[in-house]
């Protein structure tokens, strides 16, 4: 059952980012934007498509801006305003390299959340692609390729 939901959700967002955004990309700001205030709510799919697109973001190579800063903005709206507790709980049932891309988006507001901070730490620490440009990192074989296509 929930394999069908992760797998709907993912659709969802890839069907959201070709629609909306007229390109074949997934668009993980526009899923954060549009589930904010369900999940705000309680709505357990609308938290875990937050969670979902804070992974899809990270493994995106391409160092953002505005779309990053939605999605942080996103991150901690949920938890100032959904609450330390029923972030917490919605967060530990994702997978830890879920928990770990989501940790990428909290800022200080995880300080206030003794909850959450607990989570987050027991996540791995993972290098994703979009760290790797953030910090000039080499090699950066996945942005190294999109670039490599962009110019042909």
């Amino acid at each position: 059952m929930f394999y069908k939901q992760a797998v709907a959700i993912a659709f969802a967002i890839a069907v959201a980012g070709y629609a909306q955004a007229q390109s074949s990309f997934l668009d993980p700001y526009r899923a954060c934007t549009h589930s904010i205030d369900a999940a705000i709510k309680g709505d357990p799919v609308a938290q875990h498509t937050l969670f979902v697109a804070a992974y899809v973001r990270v493994n995106d190579p391409m160092a953002g801006g505005e779309d990053m800063e939605g999605i942080t903005i996103s991150m901690n709206r949920f938890l100032k305003e959904g609450g330390d507790r029923p972030f917490a709980e919605a967060l530990k049932l994702e997978r830890p390299e879920i928990i770990a891309a989501v940790r990428f988006f909290l800022t200080d507001t995880v300080k206030g959340a003794p909850l959450t901070e607990a989570v987050v730490q027991k996540a791995p620490k993972i290098q994703f692609p979009v760290d790797l440009t953030i910090k000039d990192k080499k090699p950066n074989p996945l942005l190294d390729r999109f670039n490599k296509a962009e110019k042909q």
